[in-house]
């Protein structure tokens, strides 16, 4: 039974690859001709952010753009200096205003920040992140296109010395990567924490909804239904705050989870329809496989793993040793793979089905991880991250495999788009 579902957990990871790696390497890029410079309206919604808001007022403030821009701070309910600090830095930025807001959640908060901007294209960004300087001359460029309603670009954890932040920054990163080949394919269907939108575009779209906990991915969705493409940049950097340890990891995967599911369930009708186009055939599938591939593989992971810990130690009186302690950490580091393919190459392992495919299954998902670090300026110490990242790996998938099944057994009252810090 376990052989049989290890069979099918590679497989389908092989597929998922295939299709992955097809489309970043081969469908020609998008080039843009820097012409496109509309005045802007930036809105921050905050709520307790007296930590991070000036750092991200600065970052906007202090880039590169070639037109006006008004920065709106929308204060949504903030009982901390949010207020205080956004009022000082208005003394020494003339473009920063404030609009003090009761905690009617972010997406109430970006309607009320659209109805008093002023110019044609707002961009909205988080109020714990900051943005790279060149961010806003990318970002916009791609909505001199009629047909382009909204764009995004590449989110980044910012990194300090807690070892979670460097996880969490490898794995926005494939996240960035992978709404990247969606837009390939004209089904990006996500626009977070950093997008610029036509207002029009929102408006005819109906604005950000308040009743799913990803707005993000919910106004995504209603402007492909406006008739509007949105896409992702690679070249547009925002960094943002991650959480710092495992209990907000874990919290904001199932708050991400809960949204997921309920957006699909919103416009289950557009997506599959015939007018959703590769978002149904591409975007979505490849989007819920992971929930439904964590189900299959985290059984066989774990009881491959244990299982052998067993069978080669416990069951000889051994707890723990040099011998159990090089286990785990084959099996917690690339280092197990690399022994598993020398073993293969000089025959000490047989070359049966399974290890071919997992071998073909690794080797497609280097293929596809590098190639998204190569656009983006891999680092060295960047490969010691991903030598490390299966434990933070299986940890993401157990949680997202638990609020899935949680979401799909259980009838939860609906819920809205307030901040709970």
């Amino acid at each position: 039974m376990i052989e049989l579902l290890s069979l099918i957990v590679f497989s389908a990871l092989i597929v998922f690859y295939l299709m992955l790696v097809g489309v970043l390497v081969f469908p020609k890029k998008v080039k843009h001709n820097y012409s496109f410079f509309p005045k802007l309206s930036i809105l921050i919604p905050a709520h307790n952010e007296e930590k991070m808001i000036e750092k991200c007022v600065k970052s906007i403030s202090e880039a590169n753009y070639l037109n006006e821009i008004e920065i709106i701070v929308l204060n949504n309910g903030s009982t901390d200096d949010t207020e205080k600090v956004v009022r000082k830095l208005m003394k020494t930025i003339p473009n920063l205003k404030l609009l003090n807001l009761n905690h009617i959640g972010k997406a109430s908060a970006l309607n009320k920040g659209i109805k008093v901007a002023k110019n044609d294209v707002i961009v909205t960004v988080d109020a714990d992140s900051i943005i790279e300087k060149n961010a806003l001359l990318e970002l916009v460029q791609p909505l001199a296109q009629e047909n382009v309603g909204g764009v995004t670009g590449v989110i980044r954890a910012i990194r300090n010395k807690n070892p979670l932040t460097w996880f969490q920054d490898f794995e926005y990163v494939l996240s960035s990567g992978w709404r990247y080949v969606c837009t390939k394919m004209n089904g990006n269907i996500i626009l977070p924490a950093f997008a610029a939108f036509k207002k029009q575009a929102i408006l005819k779209a109906g604005g950000f909804s308040k009743d799913t906990l990803t707005e993000d991915y919910d106004i995504a969705l209603s402007l492909k239904k406006a008739g509007y493409q949105t896409i992702t940049i690679l070249s547009a950097l925002l960094y943002t705050e991650v959480p710092q340890n495992l209990g907000g990891i874990i919290k904001q995967r199932i708050r991400w989870t809960r949204g997921t599911f309920q957006v699909i369930k919103k416009h289950l009708n557009f997506i599959i329809s015939k007018r959703s186009g590769s978002i149904k055939f591409f975007s979505i599938p490849t989007q819920v496989f992971w929930y439904v591939y964590s189900l299959l593989y985290l059984p066989v992971t774990f009881y491959t793993m244990f299982g052998g810990y067993f069978q080669y130690f416990l069951s000889h009186g051994i707890i723990v040793s040099s011998s159990v302690i090089k286990y785990f950490f084959s099996w917690f580091s690339l280092y197990g793979m690399a022994e598993m393919i020398y073993k293969l190459l000089l025959g000490y392992l047989s070359i049966n089905l399974m290890n071919a495919l997992i071998v073909f299954a690794f080797t497609l998902s280097l293929i596809y991880n590098m190639s998204l670090w190569a656009r983006l300026s891999l680092k060295i110490e960047d490969v010691l991250i991903y030598f490390f990242y299966f434990p933070y790996a299986l940890l993401i998938l157990s949680v997202l495999g638990s609020s899935f099944l949680y979401e799909l057994l259980t009838r939860r009252p609906k819920a809205y788009n307030l901040w709970t810090e």
